[in-house]
């Protein structure tokens, strides 16, 4: 997989924008590929023209040569990129790149990024003409070398560099810790300017270990931030330190539902200290750690606790209260949907990138509840850009149109969910594979549903191949196998479940209790009776889920 760019015109007239060409193959590595996608979008907020050969504008034409293509793309640009990984240096066509570039070495900037694995070692030509070059040495996160490799780009090509973008509203870390300080911040004091200065990175630095997944990291630098603001503010009683914390607690929680009681009391508590100090967060951590305790009558009461403490109407929060009222086996009332529907006429929704999108969704998803699918569905055509949508706010929304959620379940509305999936998919075409993951495997389901196992087949074929250490998308695809009369194909998937030895091998990530079950399912049709009971038992799953009395029938049928 490689990149490049053309060039552009920049504000000053007359200039074109210098161009990047990078070269790389990541292969099945996310890290790698998550480190490339961020270094792209930031050299696109600079003065820069970044090019992907497999983005619209970039696209080579039909039947060019890419070799060809790619050669001219790099004779176009200033800079040269060459991300030095073990998949690049197997890659033929990264070694075309980098042997082309090399041979325009003196009008052309060449930088070599290392993987960390990679340093000292000797590499094959073409590759060795890098060695030679400054570059820079990945860490073993490289996403925290991002913003020094372009302000330095930026800085030698002469171009003003762009900082990072401003922090989300949803974790707004940076800005909350600052209004928590700014009190005891005497600006005079040149001592208090830098440690002001510190805090700042620090909170960048935890919010970006977050953003990208990696919630160890993350918690340490909160224990930094909290260490600091102890140090060098001392009259300062921190809260949304706090809240972060517990946010952090609801994240393990994902793949260790033991979490959530931990993230309980901690919310709890957060709530019995601060007393008025409270905002809406707090209720909602308290809420989530309820909701995955099983306690959806108080998560709801808490969830309308904070939505009645927010200043204008907000789509998450009202998706929390909906996905609460149907835990509790109950809809909203038709009067209520209605009302937030008029909040969004009357301009008051809460102003933020997709919430216009989001409130729509939402307000379907409310009324596909309650039974109203006509509305439902009313309301998905209204949502301005699907694009903006969380893949799982989707699926919720799918799900229940299909009747996925206790509702009245038939082929059309399995077919009406589906087609409303592949709209989302053709929309977030620019969505990473892991996040379309739930849209993908609820995409089978709904085919299977709709009287189709062998769609559902192939849909899961790919959705395997791209995640094979996952055991739902394979236990399911068993079972449609064995539906549509090929049993060994079930078996073979089957042992691909039993060949996981923990839930900590899954990608996406998967909690004990999920993994659990999905062995269970693998030994029941395998016809390991004794197993599937004693994993059915591990993943603590209530008894009416155990496949003795639900799946009865399928017992022993992939052989």
């Amino acid at each position: 997989m490689s990149g490049g760019a053309a060039t552009i015109g920049t504000d000053e007239p007359g200039r074109a924008a210098p161009g990047v060409f990078v070269s790389f193959s990541v292969g099945g590595d996310l890290t790698g590929r998550n480190f490339v996608r961020r270094l792209l979008a930031r050299l696109a907020d600079q003065p820069l023209d970044p090019w992907i050969y497999e983005s619209p504008g970039g696209e080579i034409p039909l039947g060019q040569p890419i070799a060809a293509a790619c050669k001219q793309k790099i004779d176009d640009c200033r800079v040269f990129l060459a991300l030095v990984t073990r998949a690049s240096l197997a890659s033929y066509h990264v070694a075309t790149e980098v042997e082309h570039a090399l041979s325009r070495q003196g009008r052309l900037v060449i930088v070599p990024l290392i993987g960390p694995d990679l340093p000292g070692t000797s590499w094959p030509a073409p590759f060795s003409g890098l060695a030679a070059l400054r570059g820079f040495v990945l860490d073993a996160n490289p996403l925290e070398t991002v913003e020094s490799i372009v302000e330095a780009l930026t800085t030698h090509l002469g171009v003003p560099f762009s900082p990072e973008r401003q922090e989300g509203p949803r974790f707004p870390l940076r800005r909350r810790v600052m209004e928590e300080v700014s009190g005891q911040l005497d600006r005079q004091d040149a001592h208090h300017v830098a440690r002001f200065h510190d805090l700042v990175r620090a909170c960048d630095l935890a919010a970006r270990a977050y953003e990208a997944g990696d919630i160890e990291r993350a918690e340490r630098r909160l224990v930094g931030i909290e260490l600091q603001v102890e140090d060098y503010f001392p009259g300062v009683v921190p809260y949304y330190q706090r809240i972060v914390a517990g946010i952090f607690l609801l994240e393990r929680a994902k793949t260790d539902s033991a979490r959530h009681a931990d993230a309980r009391d901690h919310f709890a508590r957060v709530l019995r200290e601060v007393g008025p100090r409270a905002d809406a967060n707090a209720y909602v951590g308290l809420a989530n750690a309820q909701l995955g305790l099983g306690e959806p009558e108080a998560a709801l009461r808490n969830f309308m606790t904070a939505d009645a403490m927010l200043d204008a109407p907000d789509p998450a929060s009202f998706h929390n209260i909906v996905r609460a009222s149907v835990l509790c086996r109950r809809g909203l009332p038709r009067a209520e949907i209605e009302r937030r529907a008029r909040s969004v006429e009357a301009g008051m929704l809460a102003h933020e990138p997709g919430s216009l999108s989001r409130h729509s969704c939402v307000l379907a998803l409310a009324f596909a509840h309650a039974g109203a699918i006509d509305d439902a569905l009313q309301a998905w055509e209204r949502i301005p850009d699907s694009s903006e949508l969380p893949a799982e706010l989707v699926v919720d929304l799918a799900s229940a149109i299909a009747g996925h959620d206790g509702g009245v379940a038939s082929p059309e509305r399995a077919m009406m969910a589906r087609r409303m999936l592949d709209e989302y998919q053709q929309a977030a075409a620019g969505s990473s594979a892991l996040e379309l993951f739930p849209v993908r495997h609820l995409a089978a389901r709904l085919e299977f549903d709709a009287g189709d196992p062998r769609a559902a087949i192939r849909t899961l074929d790919r959705l395997v191949e791209d995640f094979p250490a996952h055991p739902i998308p394979s236990v399911d695809l068993a079972m449609y196998a064995i539906a549509a009369g090929m049993p060994s194909r079930a078996l073979q998937e089957c042992r691909r479940v039993l060949a996981l030895l923990s839930e900590t091998e899954c990608v996406p990530s998967l909690g004990a209790a999920e993994f659990n079950y999905a062995l269970g399912q693998a030994f029941w049709l395998t016809g390991n009776r004794a197993s599937a009971e004693e994993a059915l038992r591990r993943s603590g799953y209530p008894d009416e889920y155990a496949y003795a009395s639900r799946l009865a029938d399928w017992y022993g049928r992939a052989r």
